[in-house]
């Protein structure tokens, strides 16, 4: 999981949207408009919001991060809107929306939102990094946030999502050698003794490892959120 920019440019068919009045109000049609996915899919570089997979561009489900079924009025709603992957969406989130003890839940527009206290992490709002670190590929919940979130999304689930696991297990270990490879470079720098030639080769490996990381943890890169926020 990683924070998400969303552009602050409104795509056009959601700022001619109606407020929907009720569930039944909300149009698929609207919220899943061409101009709103595809803003969606530059914004999180292709990416679900949630486990950070890779959606093709023939992906269509636009998430709405407070269900539409409950907050209607939210449902063309541009700061509600996410892209995720199917099983994130569907098969996990689907219309949970848990709220910490103390919450008072809106059920109408005119009720505040700020009286919620959402226990899901909506990374268009909140840094997931100051709810969920990792320990190599593993998610640890670092706060009420973060446990729930790992939960719902079954982030460490190696049962129902064996493939996201297995991914981050590879992407941790290509960083992995190239954070050793500094580790080996820096020992020769820290030699008196190294000769010169040596250590411009240190330096040049040091500089392309960095490199390699930097491609890791771009922001276009599935999984990198797991990178930036290691314990």
């Amino acid at each position: 999981m990683r924070k998400i920019e969303k552009s602050p440019n409104v795509p056009a068919t959601l700022v001619n949207a109606p407020v929907p009045t009720s569930a039944g109000d909300v149009r698929e049609s609207i919220y899943k408009a061409d101009d709103v996915r595809q803003q969606l899919e530059i914004d999180q570089h292709y990416k679900c919001a949630f486990c950070e997979c890779y959606l093709p561009l023939q992906y269509h489900d636009v998430e709405h991060f407070r269900p539409k079924s409950h907050y209607y009025w939210l449902g063309h709603n541009w700061k509600n809107l996410l892209y995720s992957c199917e099983r994130c969406n569907r098969s996990y989130k689907k219309t949970n929306f848990p709220l910490a003890a103390g919450s008072i839940q809106a059920n109408s527009p005119t009720d505040d939102l700020t009286q919620e206290h959402p226990l899901l992490i909506n990374p268009a709002e909140v840094d997931p990094a100051l709810h969920i670190r990792f320990d190599k590929h593993e998610a640890k919940g670092i706060t009420p946030e973060g446990k729930k979130t790992i939960e719902v999304f079954h982030l460490n689930d190696q049962n129902e999502c064996p493939e996201l696991i297995d991914n981050r297990k590879q992407l941790y270990e290509l960083y992995k050698i190239e954070v050793d490879k500094i580790r080996t470079f820096e020992k020769v720098l820290q030699n008196p003794n190294t000769p010169q030639a040596n250590i411009d080769v240190a330096q040049e490996g040091i500089r392309l490892c960095n490199k390699s990381i930097n491609n890791l943890t771009a922001l276009n890169k599935p999984f990198s959120g797991m990178l930036i926020a290691q314990i």
